[in-house]
């Protein structure tokens, strides 16, 4: 019996995957974000607040009713990371590292979020990896 080989198909596929918009959802919608557009995440109150590249500047949120948990889990792999206990960033949308006075992250929207003593190593890890 022959291998089965990696065909322009099932490449296409994992393509696709990549690609595949995320879908958040909760009683009341079902909401979808590409991967990329995605700048960070926040938990506010008993809410999660999305801010992405269409609503920037940052003040402007996308916000569903969801436990900030379940996206976590959602969101649980590269290029998103954890770097608060209330935040979530997209590696992709980082601009810098901000180190004077604490540590904070910069993002593509301007926006500065804090990285707490907790994740900073990990971070710091990734963001080196990742460029």
């Amino acid at each position: 019996m022959r291998k089965a080989k990696n065909t322009p198909v099932v490449r296409q596929s994992a393509d696709v995957q990549k690609h595949k918009p995320i879908q958040f959802r909760n009683s009341d919608a079902i909401y979808a974000f590409k991967r990329e557009e995605i700048v960070s995440v926040q938990a506010c109150n008993n809410q999660v607040c999305f801010y992405t590249l269409a609503n920037a500047p940052a003040e402007q949120k996308n916000i569903i009713s969801m436990e900030f948990k379940e996206v976590v889990q959602i969101l649980n792999n590269l290029p998103f990371m954890k770097v608060h206990r209330s935040w979530i960033v997209n590696l992709i949308n980082v601009r810098a590292l901000l180190t004077k006075g604490g540590y904070t992250i910069k993002t593509v929207t301007n926006q500065l979020i804090p990285l707490s003593k907790a994740y900073r190593d990990q971070f710091i890890l990734a963001f080196e990896q990742f460029f």
